[in-house]
This record gives structure tokens, sequence and C-alpha cells, in this order.
């Protein structure tokens, strides 16, 4: 017997109530609530759609969503590839890289080099003493400045701040 239209709250010919339609695609009435508001089911008046509607509407969902997922999987692919390509590169880079120890010493012996270097500096015979003591001042603050840039160097390598 066909359903006579009784008010409102009451089917019409051809259609459904969206609990219905949520029990006939097998989801939450909450689910058909989400897929009316985001437009994939449209209705013909609050609370009632028609079957093509709610099928139609559904599938168009599962596509959609079936393709942003694809899409998210290709992106995780991509940022994966890239995390890969650039650990490889940094791996390289910290293969060319000497250890913090071997740089400390390194340059300790740079600095003692430089240092023996400029005390070997003597001032040319021959010149007013006041000329030759301010040469041998000079030295001394050279090396002193050669000292303290060797102990920044040491500090910032083995973790301080400039």
């Amino acid at each position: 017997m066909p359903t006579v239209y009784r008010g409102p709250d009451m089917e019409k010919p051809g259609e459904i109530s969206t609990s219905t339609a949520a029990a006939l695609l097998g989801v939450s009435y909450e689910m058909v609530r989400r897929l009316v508001r985001s437009g994939h089911i449209g209705l013909h008046r609050r609370g009632w759609t028609t079957v093509p509607a709610a099928v139609h509407g559904y599938a168009r969902f599962l596509r959609e969503d079936a393709e942003r997922a694809e899409a998210n999987a290709s992106a995780v692919r991509q940022h994966r590839a890239n995390a890969k390509t650039v650990g490889a590169a940094n791996d390289r880079r910290r293969a060319g890289l000497i250890s913090s120890a071997e740089a400390v010493d390194l340059v300790t012996s740079i600095s003692r080099i430089a240092t023996a270097q400029i005390e070997k500096l003597a001032a040319p015979k021959g010149l007013p003493a006041s000329t030759a003591a301010a040469i041998r001042q000079e030295r001394k603050a050279a090396a002193a400045d050669v000292e303290a840039a060797r102990d920044l160097a040491i500090s910032t390598l083995r973790g301080g701040s400039l």
C-alpha cells in the first residue's frame, strides 16, 4: 500500500527522511547531516531527501574522500623521499667534517705557530730605543690577540657562544 502524505512530518512520494537515508547508506545520522552540510546530499525540505540524492551524494563523497586519501599518501611519499635526499646530503657533509677535538687541536697548533712567528720578529737594528720599545709592545699585543682569538675559537667549538 502506497504511503499517504499526512502533513509536514510525513514522507511525500519519492522522499525519505535523513534518518532513513542513514540506515539505507549504513552510516550514522550525524554522517548524513555532515554530507548534507557539505552539499553532497541535497534536501527537498528540512530532514527529507530522495534515495537517488542520498546514494549519489554518498558515492560522490566516497570518491572525493578516496582522491583526498591518495593525494595525502602521495604527499607523504614525496615528503619521505625529500627527507631521504636531505638525510643523504647531510651524511655526505658530515663525512667531510672533523671532530671538535680535532678542530681544537688544529686551532691550538695554528695559534702556537702564529705566536712563535710573532715572537721571532725583531726590530731592525739601529732604530731609536722608543721605536724598538713600541715594536716590542705591538708584538706582545699581536700575540695576545692571537691567544684571545684561539680562546674564542676553542670556546665556540666546545659549544660556547660568541
